[in-house]
């Protein structure tokens, strides 16, 4: 009976051991380093409405002036 039970708790700890590596390693892949700008002219080239790099990510604005009369921007894309 006791070897049956050491055997018992080999396979919880190694099945416990398993769901924590599973939960540790990374659900989501890392954003593709293409997505990411490191100035203007790397987002002209991709889409000159978005010709603007703001923290990494080509946006349309980074302020209402930037959007022309009546426009707001909102988060990096100008809205009426």
């Amino acid at each position: 009976m006791r070897t049956n039970n050491l055997h018992l708790h080999r396979i919880l700890f190694a099945s416990a051991l398993f769901a924590g590596l599973l939960a540790a390693s990374p659900s989501c892949a890392p954003a593709p380093e293409y997505a990411k700008c490191r100035n203007n002219a790397t987002c002209e080239e991709r889409d000159p409405g978005h010709g603007i790099c703001e923290n990494g990510r080509c946006v349309e604005c980074i302020a209402d002036f930037t959007c022309g009369k009546g426009a707001k921007c909102v988060d990096g894309i100008c809205e009426p």
